[in-house]
């Protein structure tokens, strides 16, 4: 019957450089697998810490994924780069998840994580879609809106995150729905969640953390960063993405730090028009950002409208949309419209002033297919004889 069916993601069988370098110098990374790859989505799915201003190239040859990179590297620091769910073997679409290439451009590792679960606000429920988590050495509230993030990661099924081989430090922790993938907070429709406080991410805290609970013996050490043997033979370090050493074991993890983040959607304070409409020739509809004011008022440009009863208003529940019936034939018959509204903002200052602005609703019959199409001859009735077969 050609034998079970391959349920196995496929393996890394050697990488050059090899995983887990130091001193890295390379401008080139080969990744080859014991069978034919293909690569899903990669361009989204594949997440390298610290970001790059230029994004390395991919390229996938056979069984080998070829990593071209694109930008100068910083000097003694660790970079990683993780594929999310992008491999895949090419048969059977098994999928090798989080593998993790990591390099260092300095002597040493660095070993420190921050991991956690992400969860709404609203109702606790997990995110159905992978969140971007962000770590910051700038300190400031409002780093987000202006620079890149020092480190990134991106949660996984239920919510679950690990941003991995940071160095010691106080972060800022930022976790946002990218939609961009641009790195900053810059749309009012991304989510976002954050811890309200620094972040310190160091051996000692975790120690102190875990002694003060009881659960670390005061003779446990632990070190910041961690000189690591790539690609032992024998361990399957690559299909994992995790490396051996002597501070994994059974116990407490005292390389991370848990965290939990609620995400939320900031109430945009910004009023404008976000859509209108006149695809009725008697029916306008227009769409606000937010609630409209008691103030909100609009009238026609065209001073031959003099009856202040041609438009019937009507507003939905919250306020935020308004659809306008034209009554008059006199005026839903003219194929442009031209409606001055003058409605509540904020101003730079923070402060309630009114604006206005003019709209041009234009209507145009739909012409369809049929009567483009040119008028049919008269049909005749014909008469004949069939004179074969009666």
């Amino acid at each position: 019957m050609g034998g079970p069916k391959d349920e196995d993601p496929p393996v890394v069988v050697e990488t050059e450089p090899a995983n887990y370098s130091t001193r890295f110098t390379s401008d080139k990374i080969s990744i080859s697998f014991d069978e034919y790859v293909v690569l899903d989505n990669v361009n989204q799915e594949l997440v390298v810490s610290p970001p790059m201003e230029e994004k390395p190239e991919i390229k996938l040859r056979k069984k080998t994924i070829i990593i071209e990179l694109m930008d100068t590297l910083k000097a003694n620091t660790t970079y990683t780069f993780n594929f999310g769910s992008s491999i895949k073997d090419l048969h059977e679409g098994n999928k090798l998840l989080n593998f993790e290439y990591v390099f260092s451009t300095g002597d040493v590792l660095d070993s420190l994580s921050v991991k956690g679960t992400l969860k709404y606000a609203a109702d606790l429920s997990a995110p159905e879609n992978p969140i971007t988590i962000m770590l910051y050495s700038d300190l400031r509230d409002s780093v987000p809106l202006t620079d890149i993030p020092m480190y990134i990661g991106r949660s996984g099924d239920e919510g679950v995150f690990s941003v991995n081989n940071l160095r010691s430090d106080v972060y800022k922790v930022f976790a946002i729905k990218d939609g961009n993938y641009n790195f900053i907070f810059d749309l009012p429709s991304e989510e976002i969640g954050f811890l309200d406080s620094s972040l310190i991410v160091s051996a000692a805290y975790f120690r102190s953390i875990l002694k003060e609970s009881g659960a670390l013996d005061s003779l446990e050490q632990v070190s910041d960063s961690l000189n690591a043997k790539p690609d032992i033979p024998g361990i399957a370090t690559d299909t994992t993405g995790t490396f051996p050493d002597s501070l994994i074991n059974k116990g407490p993890d005292l390389n991370a730090i848990r965290i939990d983040l609620m995400l939320f959607t900031e109430e945009n304070e910004t009023q404008y028009i976000t859509n209108y409409t006149r695809e009725d020739p008697r029916k306008i509809e227009i769409i606000f950002s937010r609630p409209l004011s008691d103030s909100f008022n609009y009238r026609s440009i065209d001073t031959t409208l003099v009856n202040e009863t041609w438009l019937l208003k009507h507003s939905s529940p919250n306020r935020d949309s308004l659809t306008l019936w034209i009554r008059d034939s006199l005026y839903y018959q003219k194929d442009t419209l031209i409606i001055a509204l003058n409605y509540t903002v904020k101003d730079t200052s923070n402060q309630y002033v009114m604006t206005r602005d003019t709209i041009i609703f234009s209507y145009r019959k739909k012409v369809s297919k049929q009567s483009k199409q040119e008028t049919p001859e008269e049909e005749k009735i014909t008469i004949t004889t069939i004179r074969k077969g009666g």
